[in-house]
């Protein structure tokens, strides 16, 4: 966990020295430009006519994306968050040693990062540090559809159809398993203590059978030697005792560490879940605590989870952003109080949820129709629009 922790440090760093040089007009399409060269619909003319559809529709909406976080200054509040969400490409084809392969593409993707309300400048750097790193990812991807690596075979072989069924429950059960160790497994004091109790019953046990093997009297030394584990146990409740774990848990911490696959589950997906600036370190814990339903009464937690079921499902996912009070904005997002109640939030959504939706579905045709259909590149790239009707050689190089 620390290496990880370590290395997460450094890719931060990374990203934010590299977000240092995005300042300026048109910073970020300039680091943008491999990838938009590779999926631009005008410099792609052979692509088929499907592809290049893909192409033009999520170049608009990276485009839309890139003016945002070009803007001067933090981001309004009132335009809400913008949630992670994938946007597919399709490139050129290209064979292990360089050479394009004509009529044929390959998909790949590009994750727009989420951003919250009133995201400051550092965040929108960020931001655009992650973006340009994920499309460097996307494009050093291999092409080849032959692998340079060993095919390792599956530790479960499905011969037919009806094992598909209980492969995907009992990697499911795994997968829920290992959740459960994560979670509430034993802390570092606890395994610290059980290793020197280990290592305290080997010694303790190798001397206790020196001396026994010392005594002569058959009989004497048999019992002796029975009784070890026994002597051996009693020595270290002895010796331990003053050290060990306290058995009692408080109720209220039993019943949140009771179920935690239920606790994430129900919770709100994270990528759409914000908080505004101003909420204090406490105030944003008891928000945590209440999206994700702990210390609720099972009724109002299974409200909960078909509340954000509903917000999260039927596109586009309706983000959330926790301050001060209830309100449907008309940019696309609900906003609670972080000390909100599930039947408040009922009453809420029952009353502006799908109109919320609508207005997040007209700003993003907005934005889209605003980024003029396709990238809009300078200093140095290709400016221009298409359309829907073939190549157009509407672009120029400056």
């Amino acid at each position: 966990m620390t290496i990880w922790r370590l290395h997460h440090a450094k890719l931060r760093m990374q990203l934010r020295c590299h977000a240092r040089g995005l300042r300026g007009v048109a910073g970020l399409r300039r680091l943008m430009g491999d990838f938009i060269r590779a999926v631009h619909p005008d410099l792609s003319p052979e692509f088929p006519e499907e592809a290049r559809r893909i192409n033009q529709r999520s170049l608009a909406e990276l485009n839309a994306f890139i003016d945002i976080l070009e803007k001067d200054g933090p981001r309004p509040f009132e335009d809400g968050p913008e949630s992670a969400h994938d946007l597919p490409f399709f490139r050129a084809f290209r064979t292990r040693l360089g050479r394009v392969v004509p009529q044929k593409v390959e998909p790949l993707q590009v994750t727009l990062p989420s951003l919250p309300a009133a995201a400051q400048e550092a965040e929108k750097e960020f931001a655009a540090a992650y973006l340009i790193r994920g499309a460097q990812v996307a494009l050093e991807s291999s092409s080849s559809t032959f692998s340079d690596r060993p095919d390792v075979p599956k530790l479960f072989t499905q011969k037919g159809a009806g094992r598909a069924a209980f492969d995907k429950l009992w990697w499911q059960q795994t997968q829920e398993e290992l959740l459960r160790d994560a979670l509430h497994g034993p802390d570092d004091a606890e395994v610290r203590l059980h290793v020197a109790k280990r290592v305290f019953a080997c010694k303790y046990a190798s001397q206790l059978m020196r001396r026994y093997q010392r005594i002569t009297n058959n009989q004497r030394r048999k019992l002796r030697i029975a009784q070890l584990d026994e002597v051996v146990e009693a020595k270290i409740r002895e010796k331990f005792h003053s050290v060990e774990p306290s058995e009692e848990v408080e109720p209220s911490e039993e019943n949140e560490k009771k179920d935690p696959l239920r606790v994430l589950q129900g919770g709100f997906h994270p990528d759409l879940v914000f908080m505004a600036p101003g909420l204090s370190e406490s105030q944003r814990r008891e928000a945590i605590r209440r999206v994700c339903g702990m210390n609720l009464a099972e009724a109002d937690f299974w409200l909960l989870e078909n509340l954000w079921k509903a917000m999260r499902t039927g596109p586009p996912p309706v983000p959330l952003v926790i301050a001060e009070d209830y309100k449907a904005h008309g940019s696309g997002f609900i906003q609670i109080p972080w000390d909100f109640t599930v039947s408040s939030l009922c009453d809420l959504l029952e009353e502006h949820l799908e109109t919320t939706r609508e207005a997040l579905q007209r700003r993003r045709q907005r934005c889209l129709a605003a980024s003029g259909g396709a990238a809009t590149v300078s200093h140095g790239f290709l400016v221009g629009k298409t359309t829907g009707k073939g190549p157009q050689k509407s672009y120029n190089m400056l």
